[in-house]
């Protein structure tokens, strides 16, 4: 069959599972722009307007599939599992095991598993070191989750022998690797018919609701593979429409007016263009709205112990005694990377993490000590805590933490390489996508480093203070004196 006869078939299917679709939309080919098929407007459309209103008794998911009514004792078992251990299951079970006799054929006939030449897997997880290599200096490098995706696999391969599933027992890896990426790209989340109150937006990534490691049996909601829903393509900058949650059925209105010719976008929430490939395998030219770039703790580490007296070994003295603080206080400021958004600002925990850091180094100027006992820095660590919390909390930083903040998204910036304009052709290569993904990082902390909303965002509003004057009120007395000893004081 041909791309076009496909589509056909496939909204004659939808007819057939009493799909209502709007006569202002339809189904086109967007293969030049490397999109397969989208929605478009071929009519005027005004806002909070329904395009389509899909049956849940088309869903497929473990409370439908075939898998329970072929093996009718191994439902409970099914319905035991997690989210994406029993979908996988089921959707591998239809389109291998039932093929061209399961209930979604037409389906699966317009998705990447059964259309390879006009489709192709271009999540992280499939490609190839050469490949991701030309993402460095992305973080994203370090988040394909390869292990963890064969992990969950391996515990598919584990359900499918304990319950006997004879038809899929020759499944390959790669068959079954295709059919988690497609659901992490094409499930919605979608509240069980008795929960749903009728007006809530139905939320389409797998972080969405709860966790996914709850039974399905027992969860509010149940991911599914909702056909013509994941024929929408997803754009943050063009977002025009959602799903909403009925109780019998989803349905999906326009958010605002779409112009004939138009595209109706929905969303995959809020996510950069790194994680939007790491997930999805595509990426958005012109950058995501959430794009955002990162800073890690190793780089802000080496920073301080090449540009200050503070040693590398104290400084890992220091980030471990702070480590303990934040467990104890159920705050975490410590973390691997630190986001550097777009907009031109990033997030505390790294102004209060540099802060902190810069005012140890002012005092380590004053009053050394590198080599003093982690029970005097773990004291004395702690003070600092404190009026660095205080210091930010009364909308203040010192002048130091200005400069050191901005020598340090500088380094970052480094690491990225001279700047090469991105030339996007559609539909884009792989490693395209890699450039546009490592433009759009570069682009969000070249913003964070003009200063503009840096230390002036509309949630926070920063003055500043000369550093010595926060290290004399920290030090008006000596914070890094060794405590006697027991025996000592009796003497």
């Amino acid at each position: 069959m041909t791309f076009n006869s496909k589509t056909t078939a496939f909204l004659e299917w939808l007819n057939d599972q009493n799909v209502e679709i709007s006569n202002k939309i339809e189904i086109q080919d967007k293969r030049n722009l490397g999109q397969g098929r989208a929605v478009i407007a071929i009519e005027d459309i005004e806002t909070d307007e329904e395009l389509f209103r899909l049956p849940r008794s088309m869903f497929l998911n473990p409370m439908n599939s075939a898998l329970i009514k072929d093996y009718p004792s191994a439902k409970d078992k099914l319905l035991e599992l997690p989210q994406w251990e029993a979908l996988i299951l089921c959707l591998a079970y239809e389109w291998k095991a039932k093929g061209d006799e399961s209930r979604w054929k037409a389906y699966f006939d317009v998705l990447p598993i059964n259309d390879p030449e006009n489709y192709t897997f271009d999540q992280l997880i499939f490609w190839s070191d050469e490949e991701v290599n030309d993402l460095n200096p992305s973080y994203i490098v370090t988040r394909i989750g390869k292990e963890s995706a064969d992990s969950l696999l391996s515990r598919v391969r584990g359900f499918i022998l304990a319950l006997n599933i004879s038809k899929l027992q020759d499944i390959s890896q790669e068959e079954l690797h295709k059919v988690a990426a497609l659901i992490m790209s094409y499930s919605f989340d979608v509240q069980k018919e008795k929960e749903s109150d009728g007006d809530g937006d139905d939320e389409e990534d797998e972080e969405s609701m709860e966790d996914d490691n709850i039974p399905v049996g027992s969860s509010s909601y149940v991911k599914s593979m909702v056909p013509l829903a994941d024929t929408l393509n997803a754009d943050t900058m063009k977002h025009n429409a959602s799903l909403m949650n009925h109780t019998d059925c989803l349905v999906l209105k326009s958010l605002k007016a779409i112009k004939k010719g138009e595209q109706v976008f929905n969303t995959y929430s809020e996510h950069p263009n790194a994680e939007i490939l790491r997930r999805y395998g595509y990426v958005e030219p012109d950058g995501s709205a959430a794009d955002f770039g990162e800073v890690s703790l190793t780089l802000i580490k080496d920073f301080f112990a090449k540009n200050t007296s503070l040693s590398e070994s104290n400084i890992e003295d220091i980030i471990s005694i702070l480590c303990d603080i934040q467990a104890e206080e159920e705050e975490e400021f410590v973390l691997e990377s630190y986001d550097c958004f777009a907009s031109g600002e990033v997030i505390f925990e790294l102004i209060f993490t540099i802060q902190l850091l810069t005012v140890l180094a002012g005092i380590n100027d004053e009053t050394p000590f590198n080599d003093k006992s982690m029970e005097t820095k773990d004291r004395a660590i702690r003070r600092v805590y404190k009026k660095c919390y205080q210091l930010l909390d009364s909308g203040k930083l010192t002048e130091e933490l200005k400069d050191n903040l901005k020598r340090i998204l500088e380094l970052r910036l480094e690491e990225y390489g001279p700047e090469d304009g991105v030339i996007v052709e559609l539909p884009m290569t792989r490693k395209v996508m890699a450039n546009v993904v490592l433009q759009s990082e570069r682009k969000a902390l070249q913003e964070c480093l003009k200063g503009t909303k840096l230390f002036n965002s509309e949630e926070r509003k920063y003055n500043f203070i000369p550093d010595a004057k926060l290290i004399k009120n920290i030090q008006k007395r000596d914070i890094f004196q060794e405590e006697p000893s027991k025996k000592q004081k009796t003497e």
